[in-house]
């Protein structure tokens, strides 16, 4: 059972994996494969897993004497140019690269990165760090949520059932009935482009689409138009602006709707949640490299989730995998 201090808050009784236990390994063979035959590991990444990423490589440098690792860890634009380059072992990201990083990488390499998730970032609304991605509206909107479907079909065009342009065809009566709704978010690059591929279908930003120049002109937008809804990625909305909240999801119909509170983080349930990841060069049908697996399998192990679980209530908010998607990951290290 993990300590108090890595369950509170979270709402239920937490997963514990199995501790470690380092499969044996021809060190020098493996190292050879992987092209740094000197033991000597770079990793290029994101700037804020340093407090993840440091610990693990420290617990497997134990595991297995004679490696060292080189951490430059500058931040999520480095990690992609960085393994598509080969300088990097793996990228460690706390978010998924933006669509312009894939199709590059894509054109490289001829095919997406793999991706290992090794747990969530962050939760909220909280003081002491930002929101992840959420859906934005005025605090005296009235509305309990909606789903993904019905975002989509808010904030693009092209939608086989058709665009919803009023509050009243998201269920509001009263006044709110024929209200139009006002839609914000960020312009079209990065973080926007990424949420219309992944939970929109790829289709293009309705008309009515405000391209905004930051997530705080977003929130900001919002807090001054009691018919809108913004999209932004992490923020700390409540340092902008009070008259704001973030509008409850659900993934499909039928499901509860849910704010990603860190019970519903932990229980994996947020439609929008962000991972904390390692991705590595792998081409389709490849299998792990057996050294990336047994680093993969330490980050998954209880030692390796409990590092996670330590930095819940810092800035980043990391949360450990739900035993559902932590059986997934463990799968497809093979």
């Amino acid at each position: 059972m993990l300590p108090q201090e890595d369950r509170d808050g979270v709402g239920h009784e937490a997963f514990v994996p199995p501790a470690y236990a380092p499969a044996p390994l021809d060190l020098p063979h493996e190292l050879a494969a992987s092209g740094w035959s000197d033991g000597v590991l770079p990793l290029i990444g994101n700037d804020g897993m340093d407090t993840v990423i440091g610990p693990l490589c420290d617990l497997f440098c134990q595991a297995y004497p004679g490696l060292s690792f080189t951490l430059s860890l500058r931040g999520s634009a480095t990690a992609m140019p960085a393994l598509v380059a080969g300088a990097s072992w793996f990228a460690p990201m706390s978010r998924d690269p933006w669509t312009e990083d894939t199709l590059a990488y894509r054109r490289v390499r001829g095919h997406d990165p793999w991706a290992l998730r090794l747990g969530y970032t962050g939760h909220g609304p909280r003081t002491s760090g930002r929101t992840p991605p959420a859906m934005y509206v005025h605090a005296s909107n009235p509305l309990a949520g909606a789903t993904l479907a019905q975002l989509a079909r808010v904030f693009t065009r092209g939608a086989a059932d058709g665009e919803l342009s009023t509050w009243g065809q998201l269920g509001l009566e009263g006044a709110w009935r024929a209200r139009r709704i006002h839609v914000y978010g960020m312009r079209d690059t990065k973080y926007a482009r990424g949420l219309r591929h992944r939970h929109f279908a790829g289709l293009p930003y309705a008309a009515r689409y405000e391209a905004l120049p930051s997530r705080e002109d977003v929130i900001r937008a919002v807090a001054q138009d009691p018919y809108g809804i913004g999209a932004v990625g992490w923020v700390q909305a409540a340092s902008i602006s009070d008259q704001v909240r973030v509008l409850a999801l659900a993934g499909e119909p039928g499901r509860p709707f849910e704010t990603p509170d860190l019970a519903t983080i932990a229980s994996g349930g947020y439609p929008l949640k962000a991972w904390v990841s390692l991705f590595l060069d792998l081409a389709p049908g490849q299998a792990v490299p057996a050294l990336l697996r047994e680093f993969g399998r330490l980050a998954l192990s209880r030692e390796g989730q409990r590092i996670i679980a330590a930095r819940t209530h810092e800035d980043e908010g990391y949360v450990p995998l739900c035993e559902r998607d932590w059986r997934a990951q463990l799968r497809r290290l093979g």
